[in-house]
C-alpha cells in the first residue's frame, strides 16, 4: 500500500535488525563466524541475532524475563534513568542480563549499540562476559546505516528477480 501510494518501493526492517545489518556489512560482525548478538540499548533493548553471517530477523531479547519482568524494564538506558541508578550501579545488573543471554544462546560475541553506547566510558570497564564484547562501530547510528544497506539489498534483489536473473 505504501509503495503504491509513494510510487516507489518500500522495505521495512526492525531497527535493531537494521543495526545488525550495518555491523554485519561494515562493522564488528563483518567476516566473523559463529553467533553474534547485537543489542541496541536505549528506550528499551532491541536485539539482532546473527548466525554464521546471516541475520535471524525479529528477535526481541529485551523481552526476556529477568526477576519477573521484561529485562528492558530493568536494564535499558531509560530504565537506568527512571530507577535513578548511577552507571556503577547499573553495570552489575546489566551483567546479569548479559549472563542470561550467554546462558540461553552461547554467543561468540555481543555488540552493544544504541543510545547507551555513546556513554560507554562510564561503564565499559565494569562489564563482564565470557564471549567477546564490542561496541557497535557506528554506535547509535548503526540502525540508520543498516536500514539504507538493507533497502539497497532489497532493491537489488527485486531488480534481479524482475529481470529474471
Amino acid at each position: 500500500m505504501l509503495s503504491e501510494r509513494l510510487g516507489a518501493g518500500v522495505h521495512v526492517i526492525n531497527d535493531a535488525d537494521a543495526a545488525g545489518m550495518a555491523e554485519l556489512a561494515y562493522g564488528e560482525a563483518q567476516g566473523r563466524p559463529g553467533t553474534t548478538i547485537l543489542l541496541t540499548i536505549g528506550t528499551g533493548i532491541g536485539s539482532a541475532l546473527i548466525s554464521e553471517g546471516r541475520l535471524v530477523p525479529n528477535t526481541e531479547f529485551g523481552h526476556l524475563e529477568m526477576r519477573g519482568e521484561a529485562s528492558e524494564t530493568l536494564v535499558s538506558g531509560v530504565a537506568r534513568e527512571r530507577r535513578g541508578l548511577k552507571w556503577r550501579e547499573w553495570a552489575p545488573e546489566f551483567n546479569q542480563y548479559l549472563a542470561m543471554l550467554e546462558f540461553y544462546f552461547w554467543p561468540d560475541r555481543i555488540i552493544l549499540g544504541g543510545g547507551v553506547s555513546k556513554r560507554s566510558d562510564k561503564y565499559w570497564d565494569q562489564l563482564s562476559t565470557r564471549c567477546d564484547l564490542a561496541k557497535a562501530r557506528y554506535l547509535n547510528t548503526s540502525g540508520i546505516i543498516g536500514a539504507a544497506y538493507a533497502a539497497g539489498l532489497a532493491a537489488h534483489e527485486s531488480a534481479a528477480s524482475d529481470s529474471g536473473s
